[in-house]
């Protein structure tokens, strides 16, 4: 069987109209389906068609079984099932953290499967010995891309009760600011690529990500 290999990856096809279209819509990024509905383009006709039919139409065909809701794409569907009545979202996460976990399920990420909350290395410890944790780990083939969600005590001191008292307030912030330059430094010795999302950004988070990947992985290939 003849295959065609593409020039700027390892994927390879059983067909050259499907290279071509992998050529067109990945690597150069092409997005000849324009939506005349809003600015939206797609490089792929079906894309645009379950954009107009789920943001536009609002169409929600894919009903789930085992509650009412309903969705307009089989993948979100499935997405659904696995993260409420399969594999519930992990619990105790902050605001800033949420919207990270938010943002992977957007991406097409599976939890469990394709990222992990409170990940932990053997070799990563913090003050006293223990282990230190990343907010998400992302799998990629081989690869492990590390996240970290950064909130305003990691840039300050904050007094999360009010009869704290200053000098237990400074010690926190001063241990946190030590794990994050652990974290930093085992990431960089081990070669793990690590995004950290400043609090104050938090409404960029989906931009910061997609450009993470598109420069440290094929996630969004």
């Amino acid at each position: 069987m003849t295959e065609f290999n593409c020039e700027y990856c390892n994927k390879s096809f059983g067909r050259e109209d499907s290279l071509i279209r992998h050529i067109n819509t990945v690597h150069l990024k092409k997005r000849n389906f324009k939506c005349d509905l809003c600015d939206k383009s797609f490089g792929l006709k079906p894309g645009l068609k379950i954009h107009i039919n789920t943001v536009h139409l609002k169409l929600k065909p894919f009903k789930c079984d085992h509650c009412n809701e309903s969705f307009g794409e089989t993948g979100t569907l499935q997405r659904h099932v696995n993260r409420i009545h399969i594999n519930p979202k992990p619990k105790n996460m902050s605001r800033g953290e949420q919207t990270v976990y938010d943002i992977l399920e957007e991406l097409g990420l599976e939890y469990g499967t394709d990222f992990k909350t409170e990940y932990k290395f053997k070799k990563l410890l913090g003050i006293g010995g223990r282990q230190l944790r990343y907010d998400f780990v992302v799998f990629d083939k081989e690869e492990l891309l590390l996240i970290e969600f950064d909130g305003r005590q990691h840039y300050k001191p904050v007094k999360w009760q009010n009869n704290e008292s200053d000098e237990n307030v400074q010690q926190r912030y001063e241990m946190i600011r030590c794990h994050d330059k652990r974290k930093n430094k085992f990431a960089k010795k081990y070669e793990y690529p690590l995004l950290r999302i400043k609090y104050s950004d938090v409404n960029q988070s989906k931009e910061l990500i997609e450009e993470f990947f598109k420069d440290h992985s094929t996630i969004l290939d």
